[in-house]
């Protein structure tokens, strides 16, 4: 069953180390059962739930459970929690790339990911993502200290008419639940806009 997320300073201590060059968050080990239930508001106003439920844990992959509108779909994460694949959905090499720990403010790194996209059409981004700054965070759940990351990407989706456009995504990341608990996503070409939501953490169940 789920539970309204609350952490003790002792438990944020405990899971985010302090280094000489500050805050630093380490690749969290999830278990079986961890989930993370979001709201998300789309840009005409509506609202969904989305579920993360951790499935099964390898060495190399995470099973993750997903619920939504559409239904409930099993995908593939690497350990660091970047999606890979999920079932009838997009198909991404290496994976995402939007988190890589650790984490510490200021450290940036490249993303470059090839896939095929739902339609059997290849695809390719390019961009970085940085770790801006540290702090806390609202949400529906409670108030959370994190690392707010943005990620900017360029994408090209190939085809008879190539489609080009771009990617931006803003998360905040809360060592002390393992998991994402804000995010915001903007994804457009130069006519379109594709997916344009915020989302935030309403309740947790963290092992």
């Amino acid at each position: 069953m789920l539970q309204r997320a609350f952490v003790s300073a002792a438990v944020v201590v405990s899971t985010c180390a302090l280094a000489q060059d500050g805050l630093k968050a380490d690749r969290p080990e999830v278990k079986v059962g961890d989930a993370w239930t979001y709201e998300r508001v789309n840009r005409d106003g509506s609202r969904l739930d989305v579920r993360h439920e951790i499935k099964a844990v390898a060495p190399d992959a995470l099973t993750v459970v997903v619920v939504d509108a559409a239904g409930t779909t099993e995908q593939q994460w690497t350990p660091e929690l970047n999606y890979v694949r999920g079932e009838g959905q997009r198909v991404l090499r290496p994976h995402q790339q939007y988190v890589s720990f650790p984490l510490t403010v200021g450290r940036e790194w490249k993303v470059e990911t090839k896939g095929i996209s739902t339609s059997g059409r290849e695809a390719k981004s390019d961009g970085a993502c940085k770790v801006v700054t540290f702090e806390k965070v609202a949400t529906k759940a409670g108030a959370f200290d994190a690392f707010k990351v943005e990620c900017n990407t360029e994408f090209t989706l190939y085809g008879r008419t190539p489609l080009f456009g771009r990617d931006r995504y803003l998360y905040w990341y809360a060592p002390a639940l393992r998991g994402v608990v804000r995010a915001e996503r903007l994804t457009r070409d130069a006519v379109s806009v594709f997916a344009d939501w915020t989302q935030e953490l309403v309740a947790t169940t963290v092992n």
